[in-house]
This record gives structure tokens, C-alpha cells and sequence, in this order.
């Protein structure tokens, strides 16, 4: 069996499904609509919720949702850390608790600055021939755009190689999968 932690964390890792929880807790007990009403989530979201907290809730004879006493246990550790008193623990957590790429996807993005780089050079090299031998108006209308669209790739990827670790965690998913 996984790591208890582990799969206790994964299930309360989601806004959501502590929102439910919650509700769940402070109600005694809820029906799908409430939850649906409260949470305001699409049908195909909450349901997909609601399996994720198989263990945490479970559905009662009159299709009400109520907590498991591992729920239970679940909610007062949520409580827990609501705690007043913690605060300046939270904020070293934070801290400390920067996003950061993995190496592959770092590598993956230095190496599509370096080839955009290499193919603005080479725009820049057609531009001083085009230069050089007179082109016409609409050759430099495709460099001005491929110049634009090189320009733009670059600044693209160095925000995100600097300033979005989160949005790499994502295009580092749908490019390499479940891979890294």
C-alpha cells in the first residue's frame, strides 16, 4: 500500500475538496446539490472530487455525504493548521517554499533558447544578404515577422525559464508525460 501520508496529502491537495470537507463537517451530513450549490464546480469537476475523497466521505442510505472517521481526522488536521499562533511558522514555510523547474525541463528550455537564438542568427544573416542584394518589399515584410516571432519565443522563454516555474510544471507535463 502507498505511503499513508502520501495519499492522505494527495487527497487534500485540491481547494476544492477541503471546501467539501468542510462543508461535509460543518453540516453533519450533505446532498450532492448542496455540495454542487456551495462549490459551484461543473458536474464532471465535482464528481471527479468527490471520488478523490472515496475514504475521507461516503454516501449514507438517503444519498447524503457524510465523513469516514478518517474524514474526521482529515478535518481536525486542517483545523489544526488553522491554528492561530502559527503565523510566522507559515511565513518561513513560504519562504522557503519556492517553485522551481526540474532539471530536465531547465535543460529543455535553455537548449530552445539556444536554438532560437541560432535561428534569429540566421534571420539576421538572410536580412544583411536581402540587404546587401536588394530585396524586395515583401522579403522584408517575412523577415520583420519572422524577426517578431523570434523576438517574441526568446522573451517568451526566459520569463518562463525566470519568472514561471509553474506554468514550465505544466508544458514539462504535457510535453514529457509522466516521464520526468
Amino acid at each position: 500500500m502507498e505511503n499513508r501520508e502520501e495519499v492522505m496529502l494527495n487527497a487534500l491537495n485540491h481547494r476544492s475538496r477541503r471546501e467539501i470537507l468542510r462543508l461535509i463537517e460543518s453540516k453533519g451530513s450533505v446532498t450532492y446539490t448542496q455540495i454542487l450549490d456551495r462549490t459551484e464546480l461543473p458536474t464532471g469537476k465535482l464528481n471527479y472530487h468527490l471520488k478523490q475523497l472515496s475514504g475521507l466521505i461516503e454516501k449514507t442510505e438517503s444519498d447524503d455525504y457524510q465523513l469516514t472517521p478518517l474524514g474526521a481526522t482529515a478535518c481536525s488536521i486542517l483545523d489544526s493548521i488553522k491554528s492561530k499562533g502559527m503565523d510566522e511558522y507559515f511565513k518561513k514555510m513560504k519562504e522557503v517554499q519556492t517553485r522551481s523547474i526540474s532539471p530536465v525541463m531547465k535543460w529543455f528550455l535553455r537548449g530552445a533558447i539556444i536554438v532560437t537564438l541560432f535561428i534569429l542568427g540566421i534571420w539576421i544573416f538572410m536580412g544583411y544578404i536581402a540587404y546587401t542584394e536588394g530585396a524586395p518589399i515583401f522579403v522584408w515584410i517575412i523577415l520583420g515577422i519572422l524577426y517578431a516571432l523570434g523576438l517574441a519565443l526568446l522573451i517568451f522563454l526566459i520569463y518562463v525559464i525566470k519568472f514561471a516555474p509553474k506554468y514550465a510544471e505544466r508544458i514539462e507535463r504535457r510535453i514529457f508525460g509522466g516521464f520526468s
